[in-house]
C-alpha cells in the first residue's frame, strides 16, 4: 500500500491536478507525461463508469466541456468513448489526443514511476465500480500505483473493505474539527483540503492518525503580479511546506507552481 507521508526534512510531493489541466488536456495519457516531466511524483484523475462498465478517465457527467462528444458518459459505450476526441478542444497541437482506460493510465503510471489519485466519480453504485476497479486490477500485481479518492468517505470505507492493498484519500469540502475521528472511521490514508478551508489542526489531526495531508495550490490570476489575498496564501502554503505540515500539493499548472513556490 502506498504511504504519501514524508520523511521529516523532505519536500511535498507534487501532484497534478487532472494531470496538470492549464497545461495540457485534462485526465489524458498526455497530462500524466507531462506531469511526470515536470516534476510530479503523483497525479490526481478522475474515473466514471460507461454503459458497458468500463472505467475512463473523465472528470464530468457529460462528454461536452472536455471532447468532441456529446451526452453523458454513462450511456455510451467504451467502443463509442474512444472514437471522440479529447485534446482537440484544450488546442489544435493536442488533437487526435483519446480518452484513456484506467487501465492504460496505470499501465504508464506503473512503467514511468508516477503515483494516480484515482478519484471515483460515480457514486451510489459502488458494486458495479468495485467490479470494474476489480478487473483492472487484476493485471497490475499486489501494489498497483493507486490512491483510491472521493468526497464520499463512506464509499471510501468499503472500497478499502474490497481492495485492503489499496491506500484511500478523503476529499473535503469544509474545514472539519472531527478530521481525526473520519480518517479512523473510514481508514483512510490521507486527506485532501483547499487552503482555505484548511488549518494546522487538521493537519495535526490527521498526521497523529497516521494519515497524509494533501493541499490544493490555486493559481494566480497574474503570478508575476500577486494581489494581497494571492501573496498571503502562497506565502501560508510555502510555509506549510518548509514547516513539513503538508505532505502533497496539488496544482493545475506544475512548472507554475514550482515558480511560485521554493521547491
Amino acid at each position: 500500500m502506498i504511504d504519501l507521508r514524508i520523511m521529516r526534512g523532505q519536500r511535498p510531493m507534487l501532484c497534478g491536478h487532472r494531470g496538470g489541466l492549464r497545461t495540457a488536456p485534462e485526465n489524458t495519457l498526455a497530462a500524466l507525461r507531462q506531469c511526470h516531466s515536470r516534476g510530479g511524483g503523483a497525479a490526481e484523475i478522475d474515473i466514471r463508469l460507461t454503459s458497458d462498465g468500463a472505467l475512463v478517465l473523465m472528470h464530468d457527467a457529460r462528454l461536452e466541456r472536455t471532447t468532441n462528444g456529446a451526452g453523458l458518459v454513462e450511456e455510451q459505450t467504451l467502443a463509442e468513448i474512444q472514437t471522440v476526441d479529447a485534446g482537440a478542444a484544450f488546442g489544435g497541437a493536442w488533437a487526435g489526443e483519446p480518452v484513456p482506460t484506467l487501465a492504460e493510465a496505470i499501465r504508464l503510471a506503473a512503467d514511468i514511476g508516477l503515483i494516480l489519485r484515482v478519484e471515483l466519480k460515480t457514486y451510489r453504485r459502488d458494486q458495479d465500480v468495485f467490479d470494474a476497479l476489480a478487473e483492472v486490477l487484476e493485471g497490475f500485481g499486489d501494489e498497483p500505483p493507486v490512491v483510491l479518492c472521493s468526497f464520499d468517505h463512506v464509499q471510501l470505507a468499503a472500497s478499502r473493505r474490497r481492495f485492503s492493498q489499496l491506500a484511500t484519500m478523503g476529499l473535503f469540502q469544509v474545514r472539519s474539527q472531527a478530521v481525526g475521528a473520519v480518517i479512523m472511521e473510514s481508514d483512510l490514508q490521507g486527506i485532501s483540503v483547499m487552503p482555505d478551508w484548511f488549518d494546522e489542526a487538521m493537519a495535526e489531526a490527521a498526521h497523529a492518525a497516521g494519515a497524509a495531508v494533501s493541499c490544493a495550490f490555486p493559481l494566480p490570476r497574474n503570478a508575476a503580479n500577486l494581489d494581497t489575498e494571492e501573496a498571503r496564501r502562497v506565502e501560508r502554503i510555502q510555509s506549510w511546506c518548509d514547516r513539513g505540515v503538508i505532505d502533497m500539493v496539488t496544482t493545475d499548472d506544475l512548472a507554475q507552481t514550482q515558480t511560485l513556490l521554493t521547491w
